[in-house]
């Protein structure tokens, strides 16, 4: 669903909407006694979970996103990441989880979220370079002073929207390399 459309903050909001109802399973989830992680219904759950986010991570953060077009559907699988390195499992006390969705993500088989990353950063890596061209290219003559300053401005724009995206890559980058 994510890759066939073409509506960012539509998707966007779908993921959005997907990682509010997750957070709240796993803080609901929070209050189970260790001795209920044993019940199979919540461990069908749990399993369940996890193959939705892992396929919305996978389409969200492939690298295949245009960024400049698809900045709310990468930051909100990127916001997906945060909140999950954020959340160890210990099985009990105030905020914690039976799952432990910071391993999990970090040693997923199927989604590998070091491999997105590197592909989020090239793709950011390769609009900038693209928008740097293109502010090159809008200094040419031939243009009136309000066309040049709206393609300023959408630029600007572009940019500031990549930039967005590279901020979450740094700070999951940042959950990564700190101890959970």
């Amino acid at each position: 669903m994510v890759k066939d459309c073409k509506i960012d903050q539509g998707i966007g909001m779908t993921v959005c909407a997907f990682k509010d109802d997750w957070w709240g399973c796993v803080m609901s989830s929070s209050a189970i006694d260790s001795a209920d992680v044993s019940d199979r219904k919540h461990v069908n759950e749990v399993a369940m979970e996890k193959q939705a986010l892992e396929e919305i991570l996978q389409e969200t953060l492939s690298g295949e996103i245009q960024i400049k077009d698809g900045m709310e559907t990468i930051k909100s699988g990127l916001n997906i990441c945060i909140l999950a390195l954020k959340r160890t499992g210990s099985g009990s006390g105030s905020g914690s989880s039976s799952v432990d969705w910071r391993s999990w993500l970090l040693q997923n088989q199927n989604f590998r979220l070091a491999k997105s990353l590197d592909n989020i950063s090239q793709q950011i890596d390769a609009e900038l370079a693209i928008a740097n061209q293109h502010q090159v290219e809008q200094k040419t003559p031939g243009k009136s002073a309000e066309e040049r300053k709206f393609c300023e401005e959408l630029k600007a724009a572009e940019v500031m929207r990549i930039h967005l995206v590279a901020d979450c890559v740094k700070r999951v980058r940042e959950l990564i390399a700190s101890p959970g």
